[in-house]
């Protein structure tokens, strides 16, 4: 009866599947409302992480609804570069390249997209390289011939 109720019990946390419920150590969002607020933002939640939110109706009486759980993925609005971009070996037509995921948004990354070329030139190239992978050994470059390479975090959307 929802003249009953007095508000609402909201709570999220991470969505871990490779581990049992009971023993899932997770981080827990929690927020109270009030009877007349049927929505909640959770704040401080994770990047590209699956969590399962979960609400519940209390009652005056200090009675409380089973809970209702959905299951929802957060996504990011930015993507941080990777750090850490180095050379670490070369040689007259190969170069080795490597770099880390950043920190922050790691569990966005779905690729990197590492681009070449030449100043004033029409040489140019680009290797998408999966997110596990941290470094690259380019080959069948010219000797003697200055590159520059960017590298950059690609979501699963592309962006």
């Amino acid at each position: 009866n929802p003249t009953c109720v007095k508000g609402y019990d909201a709570t999220c946390y991470e969505n871990n599947t490779r581990t049992s419920f009971k023993t899932q150590e997770h981080t827990q969002f929690q927020q109270s409302l009030i009877r007349s607020s049927n929505s909640a933002t959770m704040a401080g939640l994770s990047s590209c992480t699956s969590y399962i939110c979960e609400v519940r109706a209390l009652g005056y009486d200090h009675w409380e609804s089973d809970f209702q759980s959905v299951e929802a993925q957060t996504t990011t609005i930015y993507l941080d570069a990777p750090t850490d971009f180095t050379v670490l070996s070369t040689s007259a037509r190969e170069t080795t390249l490597s770099w880390s995921c950043p920190q922050q948004t790691c569990r966005c990354v779905e690729e990197f997209l590492l681009k070449w070329n030449v100043a004033n030139t029409s040489i140019f190239g680009e290797q998408r390289v999966d997110r596990r992978e941290q470094e690259i050994t380019l080959s069948g470059l010219l000797p003697c011939t200055l590159y520059t390479f960017t590298i950059q975090a690609v979501t699963e959307d592309g962006s």
